[in-house]
């Protein structure tokens, strides 16, 4: 299921205004909102900050502030889907990557901030990837652990 997302002037994103007190320390990436876990990753020229990203499972969303000079995305997809997202994007293949995708946060301009929708995220190893051309073969991809 590919989750809607909004892209926001980086002004406008009230993420991170209120972080609430967890009994764990949580990696400096994600606060805790009103239960819900916020990650909070950068799209640069070809890389994500960070690039290893660990979790627990439970409603997450995810903000991407694309501190680049060109559009990025993130697509998030299990492990085992690695091979055919990989062919499926080689080929064009839209419909074969929205089936096989968690969530994706589409194409957002330079400067902007983008996230998902609230996402109930299960335990298991997947892979992030930008998908604009040449950026994943360039580097633009990392895995994300959920516990």
């Amino acid at each position: 299921i590919v989750n809607s997302i909004q892209n926001k002037p980086e002004s406008e994103n009230e993420v991170g205004e209120e972080n609430e007190k967890s009994e764990t320390t949580l990696p400096y990436y994600v606060k805790m909102i009103d239960g819900v876990q916020i990650v909070t990753v950068d799209a640069t020229e070809l890389k994500f900050v960070p690039s290893e990203i660990q979790i627990n499972s439970g409603m997450t969303k995810f903000v991407m502030i694309n501190n680049g000079v060109g559009e990025h995305e993130l697509v998030v997809y299990d492990v085992s889907k690695k091979e055919i997202v990989d062919k499926a994007e080689l080929a064009e293949d839209e419909e074969t990557i929205a089936k096989n995708i968690i969530f994706e946060i589409d194409h957002t301009p330079a400067g902007q901030t983008a996230e998902s929708d609230v996402i109930d995220l299960k335990t298991g190893s997947y892979i992030i990837g930008c998908h604009i051309p040449g950026h994943y073969e360039a580097g633009m991809k990392g895995t994300l652990t959920i516990n």
